[in-house]
């Protein structure tokens, strides 16, 4: 995460909140504690995201999920909510 957090910072050209505040922090207290901060604050966006896999994963893998299940002769939308429940 840390070094996603120094590519956010240093490569990416497009805005976003969460790279102005990390810059809001550098300005205060320096560079090397906005990369860790900005690096925790990815890490508890990821863990909160998996957590809630059935919120936001990628299409593809519903769209594959779901034919295996209807090969199997599953009902497609309680299949695939039942998988990521225990996440």
């Amino acid at each position: 995460m840390y070094e996603a957090a120094v590519v956010i910072l240093t490569r990416v050209k497009r805005a976003s909140r969460l790279k102005d505040w990390a810059l809001a922090i550098a300005r205060r207290s320096g560079a090397g504690k906005a990369r860790v901060a900005l690096a925790r604050k990815l890490t508890a966006v990821s863990l909160v995201n998996a957590s809630h896999a059935s919120v936001m994963f990628h299409p593809l893998l519903e769209a594959t999920i779901r034919r295996e299940d209807a090969l199997r002769g599953e009902g497609a939308a309680d299949c695939v909510a039942s998988r990521w429940e225990g996440l």
